[in-house]
């Protein structure tokens, strides 16, 4: 099959025009998309929040029950204590904050969502198993202060 002169150019300008069209609408996908350093924004009851949950699970990886605790309401704390003595007792636990984000805030009321990878340092897989779990984390603010009032796992993802 025999390709005329014309038939090239109209090919080869066909072409460029493309990729012109492709760069053009490109760049204006990537500006429409939220960067990366919006993404990590949190307000300033946000950041209070994370660096409360990123205490708990300092407290937990020492094992430092009353610190944990501390950063309870006061009607969560008996039973926590209690929970994570025994826990304590039977397993060692590395624990990583991986993400945070704020999913509602009211006044004097936060959720969020953190994702959290745990561990076994205890050298026996048979009780605990390594996971990244989703959690959401209910605060409420006491007397000008950031206090968990609800943890929930929402999603668990074993990783042995």
């Amino acid at each position: 099959m025999k390709i005329s002169k014309k038939g090239v150019i109209l090919l080869v300008l066909t072409c460029c025009g493309f990729v012109f069209l492709l760069a053009h609408y490109g760049k204006n996908a990537d500006q429409a998309l939220p960067q990366p350093s919006n993404l990590m924004h949190l307000s300033k009851e946000g950041e209070a929040t994370k660096r409360i949950y990123a205490k708990t699970i300092t407290a937990t990886n020492q094992k430092d029950i009353s610190k944990y605790v501390s950063y309870l309401v006061p009607k969560a704390r008996k039973n926590t204590t209690k929970a994570l003595s025994q826990f304590f007792e039977k397993q060692t636990v590395r624990n990583t904050l991986l993400s945070y984000r704020v999913l509602k805030s009211a006044k004097g009321h936060l959720l969020a969502e953190a994702k959290v990878k745990s561990i076994n340092q205890s050298g026996t897989q048979k009780k605990y198993r390594d996971n990244i779990t989703t959690m959401n984390i209910s605060y409420v603010k006491t007397h000008g202060k950031w206090l968990i009032d609800l943890t929930t796992a929402t999603n668990t993802q074993l990783l042995k």
